[in-house]
Order: C-alpha cells, then sequence, then structure tokens
C-alpha cells in the first residue's frame, strides 16, 4: 500500500498548514512530557529534512518514578506524532484526488476531429528500427560527410554563414499543449507514452510544421529527462506537480543505483527512430532538431527528486561533494555525448543542449563546477561528428563569453539578457532568441512591435528567431502564430 501511493511523509506535507498542524501537534506532545518532569526520551519522531522523509522512531523512555508521568509523556509523544502523520495523510489523500481531478481534465480535452489514431499508428513502418539502424551506420560510416540538406535550409544556411532571404525561426516547445490538435493527442496517451512511441512522437512533432508552414525547423518531441530514466532512476509527470524521479540521488552512494556507462541505444533508441520517422513523414522539408539537457540542469532534477524553487539539495552536493558531483555531472555528459551523435546519426543535422538552470547558481560556481563538462560535449560531439551544428541555452547565465571559443555554433539567449551585450559577449556566434514567452499574451499588433525591436536588436544577421524560453500551456494558437507573422514582417522590412 505505501509503495503504491510513493509514502514520502515530508514530501506530503509540502503544504505549510498541513507541515505546521503537524509539527504543533509534536511540539505541543514535547511540552506536555517536558511538564511532567517524570522521563526523559532518547530518540522522538525525527524529522530529517536531508532525506526528505520523516522517520518516526521508538521513543526509549527511562528515569526515576517511571509510572504515571511516563506514561503521559510517551502518550502525549505517540499521539502528537501521530497527528502529525494524520495530517500528513490527508494532504496525500487530497494530493491523490487532485492528482485524479487533473488526470479527469486531460480526458475531457476537446479532440479534433481531423486526427486519425489508427491512421498515425500505421504511418510508422514495421521495420523502422531496422531501417533507422541502416542509415544511422551509413552515417557514422562518413562523418565528414554533411547530412542531406531539407527542402528549406535557412535555418542551416545561417549557421554555416550562408546568405539567406529572410530570418528563420522556430519555437521553442513549439509542440505542446496550446495546440487542439496535441491535446487530442495527450487526451489518449499519457505524456512518456507519447515520447517512447515514434509514431507519436513524430505526429506532435509534424503539428505545428503543419499548422505553421513558414516554420524553418521542427524540434524533436521528448524530454531532457528521458537520460536521467535511461540511467536507471523512474520519472513520471505528475499533473500539477511536473517530473518526479525516484528514488531521488540523495548522497553519493545512491550513485551505485545508476547506469554511468552510457548505453544509448539500448535505452533511448526509441528517440532516435521517432527522429528518422519524422524526417521520412516530412519528406525533409525543414530541419528536425535533436537536444539534451546538460549536466547540471539533468543533474539537479536527479538529486532534488523533480523541479525546485531554489535547488538547494543539488547546490548542497556543489560544497559538500564537490568530487562526487563532477564525477556524476562528468557521467551525465558522457551520455549527452552519445545521444547528441545517435540523434544526428538519425537524421538530426542540428542539435540543442538546454541548460535551463544555469542561472541557479552563481557565476563563480557554475563557471568552477558546470562550465568544463558543458564545453566537453561541444569538444567530443565535434570530434565524432565535425558537421553537426551544436547550439547550447544557458538560460539566465550571466558570464556566457566562455562560449564565444567554444564548439557551440550558436547560443540562444534568455528573455532576461539584453541582445546588445549578447552580442558583446558572443561576437563570433550565431544567436538565437529571446522574446519573453509572455508578451504572447498581448494583442497580435503588440506582439508584431515586440519581435521588431528584438530583431533589430539583434541585427537580422547570424541570428535565427525564437522565443527567451518555451511557449507555455495556456498559450494559443493565434498567439503562436501572431509570433511567426511578426518576424517574418520585421524580416523583410529589416533585410530589404
Amino acid at each position: 500500500w505505501l509503495k503504491f501511493y510513493r509514502f514520502d511523509l515530508w514530501s506530503s506535507m509540502k503544504d505549510r498548514r498541513v507541515r505546521s498542524a503537524g509539527l504543533a501537534a509534536v511540539l505541543a506532545a514535547a511540552s506536555i512530557w517536558t511538564l511532567s518532569g517524570f522521563a526523559s526520551f532518547s530518540e522522538v519522531a525525527m524529522v530529517d529534512t536531508t532525506e526528505a522523509a520523516v522517520n518516526v522512531q521508538s521513543g526509549f523512555l527511562q528515569g526515576p518514578g517511571a509510572g504515571s508521568g511516563v506514561g503521559l509523556g510517551g502518550l502525549a509523544l505517540a499521539a502528537g506524532a501521530a497527528a502529525g502523520v494524520l495530517a500528513a495523510l490527508g494532504s496525500r489523500r487530497t494530493s491523490v484526488q487532485a492528482r485524479a481531478a487533473a488526470d479527469a481534465q486531460v480526458s475531457a480535452w476537446p479532440v479534433d476531429p481531423s486526427i486519425d489514431m489508427a491512421a498515425i499508428f500505421a504511418s510508422e513502418p514495421k521495420d523502422l528500427r531496422a531501417q533507422r539502424l541502416a542509415f544511422s551506420r551509413e552515417v557514422a560510416a562518413n562523418p565528414h560527410k554533411e547530412l542531406p540538406r531539407p527542402k528549406n535550409d535557412t535555418l542551416l544556411k545561417v549557421i554555416k554563414g550562408e546568405p539567406v532571404d529572410h530570418v528563420p525561426k522556430w519555437m521553442m516547445r513549439q509542440a505542446g499543449r496550446y495546440l487542439p490538435e496535441f491535446r487530442a493527442i495527450r487526451a489518449e496517451n499519457h505524456f512518456f507514452q507519447v515520447c517512447r512511441t515514434p509514431a507519436l512522437a513524430a505526429e506532435v512533432t509534424l503539428q505545428p510544421l503543419r499548422r505553421y508552414p513558414a516554420l524553418d525547423a521542427g524540434i524533436i518531441f521528448s524530454d531532457i529527462l528521458v537520460i536521467p530514466e535511461a540511467m536507471g532512476m523512474e520519472c513520471e509527470m505528475v499533473p500539477g506537480q511536473g517530473p518526479q524521479l525516484h528514488p531521488r540521488i540523495a548522497s553519493p552512494a545512491d550513485m551505485e543505483r545508476l547506469r554511468l556507462v552510457p548505453a544509448v541505444e539500448e535505452t533511448l533508441g526509441y528517440v532516435m527512430d521517432a527522429i528518422f520517422l519524422t524526417n521520412k513523414l516530412n519528406n525533409h522539408n525543414v530541419p528536425i532538431l535533436g537536444f539534451c539537457g546538460a549536466p547540471w540542469t539533468l543533474f539537479g532534477y536527479m538529486v532534488e527528486g523533480g523541479g525546485s524553487k531554489t535547488w538547494e539539495n543539488a547546490k548542497l552536493w556543489m560544497y559538500d561533494y564537490p568530487q562526487e558531483a563532477s564525477i556524476l555531472m562528468r557521467s551525465i555528459a558522457n551520455w549527452c555525448v552519445d545521444y547528441l551523435v545517435a540523434q544526428y546519426d538519425a537524421g538530426a543535422p542540428v542539435l540543442q543542449v538546454f541548460d535551463t538552470n544555469a542561472g541557479m547558481i552563481s557565476p563563480q560556481l557554475y563557471h568552477h563546477m558546470c562550465m568544463e563538462d558543458l564545453l566537453f560535449i561541444a569538444d567530443e560531439v565535434k570530434k565524432r561528428r565535425p558537421k553537426a551544428i551544436l547550439m547550447v541555452f544557458t538560460r539566465d547565465l550571466q558570464n556566457m563569453s566562455a562560449l564565444n571559443s567554444s564548439n557551440y555554433d550558436g547560443v540562444s539567449i534568455s528573455w532576461t539578457t539584453d541582445p546588445v551585450d549578447a552580442r558583446k559577449q558572443l561576437p563570433d556566434k550565431v544567436l538565437q532568441g529571446n522574446l519573453d514567452p509572455s508578451a504572447l499574451f498581448a494583442s497580435p499588433g503588440a506582439v508584431g512591435e515586440q519581435v521588431h525591436k528584438m530583431i533589430s536588436a539583434f541585427g537580422p544577421e547570424k541570428y535565427i528567431a525564437n522565443l527567451g524560453h518555451g511557449m507555455m500551456p495556456n498559450h494559443n494558437a493565434a498567439q503562436a502564430a501572431a509570433f511567426i507573422d511578426g518576424v517574418d514582417r520585421a524580416s523583410k522590412e529589416l533585410m530589404h
């Protein structure tokens, strides 16, 4: 029963009111015990916030006059601890009910009648894996040969310094819940089921390209957390909470549970299958990007067991276990290298590394503990696949100058960074970004004005228009269209 509910008492007490009620009950019990004056205890209900759990250990009561006083103190302590446990259990039931309600809401999403699930599954050849492996072997055998270019190669041209007639554009998270056709797929399939099923992943990757033919690239539908999964962690997307990884890597000893040596084909072959299938179904119209999470960002999720506002446990590792943190992040980096190379071999000419938590630690600590692994990924991929195009997104990192001499071809810029400052730090790189996603909630005219200002600030050369982070679930299709139209209008005005 406990396993079924993934019982974690402290995690269940995230609600301040519930946590306060439980702890207040324990404190009240302790006060009664103190007033009794008859006993002392060696072990009581101990809250271990480091392990994110509450361990209620048996109280060993002893002392002179053991009798009614001992009974009062012990009973009070037991009652207090029980009250805390019951409060947390009540919170857990509430959490389970909320999750069920969220799942019901997903199931209630309106289904687009144009979605033909049978046709989607029929689009996946029975020998897809065999076809993809044959293609990948050919690419690997000719590492200095460029992948076949798509019909629309504007984005590739910009990165290679070739002339173009418009600013290329795409949107991070452009396949997502803001599209009704995506919601139709998700209504019948769990998130990771979509990721792991090539036909479904290809379908949702292609949906924005069908709706917005002016887009210059697609990005394969997947998730950065597939690498922690491949390393041995279990990940579930919990409605209202986001991704949850368990059991978390709470201490260096927990690293023994992980697969530190990469085995990408065995564990993540479905992603490469999806890339290969997407290119076939897309008739190679635009490049399909591959991606991975950066070592620091993935490390944070693995140590925290999910998302966090402070990432305090991950930061603690940096200070208390710097050697072990470096070992784990280098292992993640090795996984990233093999994974990106495999995606390239499957037909993804552009590969982006997402370090979305780069700005969550001090610049000094980032450059001391994280930058080396980030640069290592680019160096190793370029050694093995010199024609691969590499992009990196170090969200909210203040000092990006080290990336200017790196093997990354381009750098995505967060909306918190001024485009002029980004150009000063990265004069030799193609830049991508960086409209605040919240700007899309404005009127189409206002969106167009902001897009024009953005492109003017970056300059239309050596530039890819994008958002400063991903599309939001509460965006809608018309708002994405306003961004795309705004880029095309500004591009036409500024480049001609």
